[in-house]
C-alpha cells in the first residue's frame, strides 16, 4: 500500500540528528525521513501516548 508523503521541514539538535544518522547506517534505513516515519509509526502503534508527551525531557536545555 502507497500512502501520499508530506515535506515538512524541522529543526533538531547536533546529538537528535547525529543519532539518527546512525540508525539509519546501523539499520540499513534508506534515509533519515524514513528513520523518522519509523518512529512515528512506532509511536502511533505501539507507544503510548501520555507516556510520550506526558512529561518534559530536557535533554538540551
Amino acid at each position: 500500500m502507497t500512502y501520499e508523503k508530506q515535506s515538512i521541514q524541522i529543526e533538531i539538535h547536533n546529538k537528535q540528528y547525529d543519532w539518527l544518522l546512525e540508525m539509519v547506517q546501523h539499520h540499513s534505513i534508506d534515509d533519515i525521513g524514513k528513520a523518522i516515519r519509523i518512529l512515528i509509526d512506532y509511536a502511533t502503534t505501539d507507544g503510548d501516548s501520555d507516556e510520550i508527551f506526558g512529561y518534559t525531557r530536557c535533554n538540551h536545555c
